[in-house]
C-alpha cells in the first residue's frame, strides 16, 4: 500500500502498527498538508458498514474532548465502488508506540515512566471530566515522544464493538492484559478501569513485564481477579516506594479501592514527579491494598521512613 493514493488525497509514506481490526498507515494529505495517521480497516470488518460507522462515531469523542494527548479523528472515508478499504484518517501521533520503547529499554527510568504517565493521565482526565470512559489503554494504544509526552489512541472505540458479530472477541487478546477484574465480570468500561489500565502500564515500564501473565485470555483475566496485587518494587529495588504505592492502589480489584478517576491518580504522579525533581522522599504511608496485599517487601526494599 506504500506510494497509493486514498481517496484521491491521502499518498500512503509509512507502514504503522497493526492492531486487531485494523493497520495503521502513516500518510501526507495532498489536498490540505501535513501528515495523517490512516487506519485501513482489516477483514472482515471492512465489509461490515455498521461496525465501520460506529467506530468513526465513537472515536469522534475527540471533537467533543479536545485535548493535545488525545488522537483527533478527523474523517470517515468509503469507497462507494469497494475497490479500497474504509478508512480512518486521523492526525498522526508523535513518536512511536511505547510497545517499542519498553521491547528496546526493557526498563523505564522512574523520571520517564512517571513523565508517561502524566501525560497519559491528562488526557484521560479530559475524557472523565467529560464523562468519556477510553477502555482501551494499552502499550499499544499510547505513542510516546522521547520525553515522555504521550498520544492516546483509540479512546472510546470500545463502544463499536456490538455493531461487529466478531470485534470484540478479536481485540479481546490485546485487551486481556489491561483488564481490570470486573470487566471480567461483566460491567462496562468506568474511570476506575482506566486506572487499572495505567497501573499495568506502570507496571510494565518501570520492570518490563506485565503484573500478570498467562497463556490465553481467559487464564490472565483470572489472574487479574484472584492473585495478589504484584510490588513492582520487588522487581526493581530503584523504584520510589511512593510510586510502588501508587501501581498498587490502580491495581486493586475492587474499583473503589483505587484511585476513583485520572485525575485523583494525576494528583499524586505530580507529587511524586515533584519531589523526585527537588531531590525529596515522599513517606509511603497510606495501604496500598486492603483486598489482596502485596508480599512483604525484604529489607532492601522497605519503604524509607
Amino acid at each position: 500500500m506504500i506510494g497509493q493514493v486514498l481517496a484521491g488525497r491521502y499518498e500512503v509514506v509509512e507502514k504503522g502498527p497493526d492492531y486487531p481490526l485494523f493497520t495503521l498507515f502513516f500518510g501526507r494529505d495532498r489536498l490540505r498538508g501535513g501528515e495523517v495517521g490512516l487506519k485501513v480497516f482489516r477483514e472482515p470488518f471492512c465489509h461490515e458498514p455498521e461496525f465501520v460507522q460506529a467506530a468513526f462515531e465513537s472515536s469522534r469523542v475527540s471533537v467533543a474532548v479536545v485535548h493535545p494527548v488525545l488522537e483527533r479523528v478527523l474523517a470517515l472515508e468509503v469507497d462507494p465502488d469497494g475497490r479500497e478499504p474504509p478508512f480512518l484518517v486521523a492526525e498522526r501521533p508523535k513518536g512511536q508506540p511505547l510497545r517499542e520503547r519498553i521491547r528496546r529499554m526493557v526498563q523505564l527510568s522512574p523520571q520517564l515512566a512517571l513523565a508517561t504517565a502524566v501525560s497519559a493521565c491528562e488526557g484521560l482526565a479530559a475524557l472523565h471530566e467529560a464523562g468519556f470512559v477510553h477502555g482501551d489503554v494499552s502499550a499499544e494504544n499510547v505513542f510516546v515522544t522521547p520525553d515522555g509526552q504521550a498520544t492516546l489512541l483509540h479512546a472510546n472505540l470500545w463502544r463499536s464493538y456490538p455493531k461487529s458479530r466478531t470485534a470484540g472477541m478479536v481485540a479481546l487478546p490485546s485487551m486481556a492484559p489491561y483488564l481490570a477484574p470486573e470487566i471480567s465480570r461483566g460491567a462496562m468500561p468506568s474511570p476506575q478501569t482506566d486506572v487499572y489500565a495505567v497501573g499495568v502500564l506502570l507496571f510494565e515500564m518501570l520492570t518490563g513485564s506485565a503484573p500478570f501473565r498467562a497463556e490465553s485470555p481467559v487464564a490472565v483475566a483470572m489472574k487479574h481477579a484472584s492473585e495478589p496485587v504484584p510490588s513492582p518494587r520487588m522487581r526493581n529495588q530503584s523504584i520510589p516506594a511512593y510510586l510502588d504505592q501508587i501501581v498498587r492502589r490502580c491495581l486493586q480489584k475492587a474499583p473503589e479501592d483505587r484511585y476513583a478517576d485520572a485525575s485523583a491518580l494525576l494528583a499524586d504522579l505530580r507529587k511524586l514527579q515533584d519531589a523526585l525533581k527537588f531531590g525529596r522522599t515522599l513517606r509511603a504511608d497510606r495501604p496500598a491494598a486492603r483486598t489482596a496485599p502485596s508480599p512483604e517487601p525484604g529489607p532492601a526494599q522497605r519503604p524509607a521512613a
